[in-house]
């Protein structure tokens, strides 16, 4: 069993990954510290010994604990491998943008993430947006007339290819984010969710950042098409082609909105789960809901503290 351990520094908490491959998943320390031993010590008695000491617990453990725990891990590496197709949201990929080619895109625009950068141009551009929207289209009936009629079916044509561009730019975003971090990413895709046709980034190795930066990562498409918001913003003021520019900041700020859906695996959604360390966000909620319907004698705090301690995978990416 080949793998890899890493033990990220968060602020409140340390967060302990597995990787083998290319599949990532979330352990407890207790598990973390098994895996630790067992690289350098096969002898199940000695690992049990060892972490009994560590965690200054004489019973923590004993030999059947660590050999059910590590050949759980196998099992569990061993579903990854064969459930991979399955396990995925998104179908029928194939790949727009990686390796080389990406890496010289997303190192000319890595500036962008330096940290007091990015918070700083996020909120103004945000705000920039809003105010925007506040000055030129709340209760402005001519303007929303100009939209109307702006879409003929020859410009919804231009518009869906440019918007095109629009997404494939967020993605960008999401790329650039990871690789100023040092989480090269993988490739950029199209594909389908759902019934959807959508284009993704397998940002796969920004899973072993720290909160900040993933988030940072997660809000990176949002932070690009905002800074596409300011380019037609500008042009709007500055151009003769005020009813173009204004068309495609209504359905950008709209595909802004919809990505802080925290409900399907929107930016949104990886906002949520990483800010408050919720991992497998979805099938939790399923469950916590099928808890309640089937014994709502239970308490929230029975559901959540239920088996803790052989409670050791939590998720893989």
């Amino acid at each position: 069993m080949n793998f890899t351990l890493a033990k990220v520094k968060e602020s409140n908490t340390d967060r302990y990954i597995l990787q083998t491959d290319s599949k990532y998943f979330s352990i407890n320390e207790l598990l973390f510290e098994i895996l630790s031993e067992y690289k350098t010590n096969t002898s199940y008695e000695n690992i049990s010994y060892s972490i009994n000491e560590k965690f200054h617990q004489s019973d923590l453990t004993d030999r059947a604990f660590i050999e059910s725990s590590i050949d759980k891990v196998k099992e569990m590496i061993e579903i990854s491998k064969n459930d991979s197709q399955k396990k995925t949201y998104i179908h029928n990929k194939f790949n727009i943008l990686k390796n080389e080619a990406g890496d010289k895109i997303y190192n000319a625009l890595s500036f962008l993430f330096e940290k007091k950068t990015f918070f700083i141009a996020f909120v103004l551009l945000f705000v920039a947006s809003f105010v925007f929207f506040y000055i030129n289209i709340i209760g402005s009936s001519k303007i929303v007339e100009n939209f109307q009629e702006s879409l003929t079916w020859s410009n919804l044509i231009l518009y869906y290819l440019l918007f095109f561009g629009i997404i494939f730019f967020h993605e960008i975003g999401h790329a650039t984010a990871s690789y100023s971090f040092g989480a090269k990413p993988k490739e950029i895709g199209f594909g389908i969710y759902f019934i959807f046709p959508v284009m993704y980034t397998n940002t796969t190795n920004a899973w072993r950042l720290d909160k900040i930066k993933r988030i940072i990562v997660n809000l990176g498409g949002i932070y690009f098409q905002l800074i596409i918001n300011f380019v037609l913003m500008s042009l709007y003021y500055f151009s003769p082609f005020q009813n173009f520019s204004l068309s495609l900041l209504i359905m950008n700020t709209a595909s802004i909105i919809t990505s802080f859906n925290p409900f399907f695996r929107y930016d949104g959604y990886w906002i949520f789960s990483d800010y408050f360390h919720l991992q497998n966000l979805r099938e939790k909620s399923t469950s916590l809901v099928q808890n309640i319907i089937l014994h709502p004698s239970k308490t929230f705090s029975e559901i959540k503290n239920k088996n803790i301690k052989y409670s050791l995978l939590t998720r893989w990416v």
